[in-house]
C-alpha cells in the first residue's frame, strides 16, 4: 500500500484589464493560473516518487520546484499549447513537498 498523499488545488483569476481574443469562431479571454501540488510520504521510509502532469497555457519560468524534464506541445488545444512536466522526488520519512506552477491561459 502506497502511504504517500498527493493533493492538488487551483486558483484562477481574470487579467485585468480583459485580454481577449477570437479563435475558430470562439471568444477566449486569458487568464492567470496558480496550481499547487501537495505530497506527504507518510511512511516509516525514504521513498523516491516519478510524477508526471500537463500544464495547459504558458507556465515556463514560474515552476518550483523545477521539474527533471519538460516538453511542449501544441497538440490540439490552440490557442493554448501545452507542457508535458516531469519530477523525480525524493523524500524522506514524514516528509511534505510542494509543487507550485503559474502562468497564463486561455479560456472561453
Amino acid at each position: 500500500v502506497m502511504n504517500v498523499r498527493v493533493s492538488y488545488s487551483e486558483e484562477i483569476q481574470n487579467i485585468q484589464p480583459p485580454v481577449t481574443q477570437r479563435y475558430r469562431g470562439s471568444q477566449y479571454i486569458k487568464q492567470n493560473v496558480t496550481g499547487t501540488v501537495d505530497i506527504i510520504n507518510q511512511r516509516n521510509e525514504d521513498v523516491t516518487l516519478h510524477l508526471k502532469s500537463e500544464w495547459i497555457g504558458e507556465a515556463e519560468n514560474n515552476i518550483e520546484p523545477a521539474p527533471s524534464s519538460q516538453s511542449h506541445s501544441s497538440k490540439n488545444r490552440l490557442p493554448n499549447g501545452s507542457t508535458g512536466l516531469f519530477w523525480e522526488l525524493q523524500l524522506k520519512a514524514g516528509e511534505k513537498k510542494t509543487i507550485t506552477l503559474s502562468g497564463t491561459r486561455w479560456v472561453q
